[in-house]
């Protein structure tokens, strides 16, 4: 649930991303960085990269 100005937004309102990755993960990062700070209304949905071994797969891991 997050707090826009006056109105509290709900997850199951919330916009759903997909992300493609293809090595550190740096934009995902600040991506989840905007979304926990209440910066960004929307979930990560689906995380897709071409190669299972770039470090942004294990950050998209260790976030859920």
């Amino acid at each position: 649930m997050y707090r826009h100005r006056d109105k509290i937004i709900k997850g199951d309102n919330l916009l759903s991303i997909a992300i493609f990755i293809s090595g550190r993960g740096s934009n995902m990062q600040a991506i989840m960085d905007h979304i926990q700070k209440g910066q960004l209304h929307a979930r990560i949905g689906v995380v897709i990269c071409d190669s299972l071994e770039a470090r942004g797969v294990s950050i998209a891991k260790e976030a859920g």
